[in-house]
């Protein structure tokens, strides 16, 4: 039983000590007061201010430390958050926000990705610790000995007899478990309190050493906890295959999530590109989505186009950037790729970005406002000094960058 992992008097321990804050020592209380993370190490400083893109966060635990981390989608630190007496193990998103659960208290969280401040949602001090949490879009469900329902707003609605997992999820149909046996299973709740185990469903985590449990919509996520070692973050589909994994950034790993970012994007295979004479088709692993198009240098005929006005929010200021990405093409490349920028109060004038240069980034166009009044959007030609690349581009609200 995971229950023995945490002897009452550990807790009751633990209870009593401190929680560090911002480095100064708080008193542990059941009192609903956001906690600050003991450090904060920025990683990506060209994204310390916000959360455009996607992100993926994972939960890791070391000794009397915990930390939460906030990678790119391919599984590079962006920044992490680290907590004093902490043990974070499952995570929820809920309207695009991260809930977590803490092992070392009964205790729900939801995390600011921004600061890494603590508002404490669940505090049900009649139990002992958590690892598991779910949300079916009404209810939290933690296990600790029994099933535990909660709303929203961390209020106690009801137990059903169960028993101890390291991991919980909602499908959308049926609540799911990775237990402590290495196995994966589907629960019927509908009946609450009544629980039905199908176990045609039942399968197997990519490892026995996965904990966490996910659902992203498609498939499951989950963490490996290996102690010294790297473990991996898996995401995986209803019959345990493996559809994605990234290597974890620290040991001890136990569970992962997806926020979506607040930006825009439009690729060159998406429905508002366009683009008009001989471009070719082309792939590359560090093009955006993989794919992109090409043209040598010309005239300013061919021309490619990325239409914003239809899927912009009006009112709303955005930065426009386009994708550049390493590759080994450099010496043919254009230094001074022309983009104009239609937006609501006209066009800009001819924006020179160089093609040539290593490395993969977003490159700033500048900050502009959309309407429907027109077709609007970004513009490039191959009226330029070599081969012309046309990707993607992204609008990011202003100061969300």
């Amino acid at each position: 039983m995971i229950r023995y992992l945490f002897p009452v008097l550990l807790l009751t321990a633990l209870a009593l000590l401190p929680i560090v804050a911002d480095g100064a020592p708080v008193a542990q209380s059941a009192s609903k007061s956001a906690l600050a993370p003991s450090l904060v190490v920025q990683l990506d400083e060209g994204r310390a201010a916000g959360l455009a893109d996607d992100v993926i966060v994972y939960t890791a635990h070391q000794s009397w430390l915990s930390r939460i981390y906030i990678l790119d989608m391919n599984g590079a630190v962006v920044r992490y958050f680290e907590y004093s007496f902490y043990f974070f193990a499952d995570v929820e998103v809920v309207d695009n926000e991260v809930y977590v659960a803490e092992a070392f208290a009964p205790r729900v969280y939801k995390v600011d990705l921004q600061t890494g401040d603590l508002d404490l949602v669940i505090d049900d001090w009649s139990l002992y610790y958590f690892y598991d949490l779910a949300f079916d879009g009404t209810h939290f469900y933690l296990t600790e000995w029994l099933l535990n329902r909660y709303d929203i707003n961390g209020n106690w609605q009801g137990s059903a007899p169960f028993g101890d997992v390291f991991g919980g999820a909602w499908d959308g149909d049926f609540y799911w478990t990775l237990t402590d046996q290495g196995e994966i299973k589907c629960w019927d709740v509908a009946l609450w309190p009544n629980l039905f185990e199908i176990t045609a469903n039942n399968f197997a985590p990519p490892s026995a050493d996965c904990r966490g449990l996910w659902f992203d919509g498609d498939c499951f996520w989950t963490a490996e906890s290996i102690d010294s070692q790297l473990g991996k973050i898996y995401r995986f589909d209803h019959n345990g295959f493996v559809t994605a994994q990234w290597t974890e950034p620290a040991f001890m790993g136990w569970s992962a999530c997806v926020i979506k970012g607040e930006s825009i994007h439009v690729d060159n295979g998406d429905a508002g590109f366009i683009s008009l004479g001989a471009w070719q088709n082309a792939s590359h692993p560090d093009a955006h989505e993989g794919d992109l198009l090409y043209t040598g240098p010309g005239s300013g005929v061919r021309k490619a186009a990325w239409r914003v006005d239809s899927i912009a929010s009006q009112g709303e200021s955005y930065e426009v950037h386009v994708w550049k990405f390493d590759h080994d093409w450099s010496s043919i490349m254009a230094t001074n790729a022309r983009y104009k920028v239609y937006h609501k109060d006209g066009v800009s004038d001819w924006i020179a970005v160089d093609q040539s240069t290593p490395g993969d980034e977003w490159i700033l166009l500048g900050t502009f406002e959309f309407d429907t009044t027109s077709s609007q959007g970004v513009l490039l030609t191959d009226w330029a000094d070599g081969f012309v690349i046309a990707d993607a581009i992204r609008l990011v609200p202003t100061g969300k960058e």
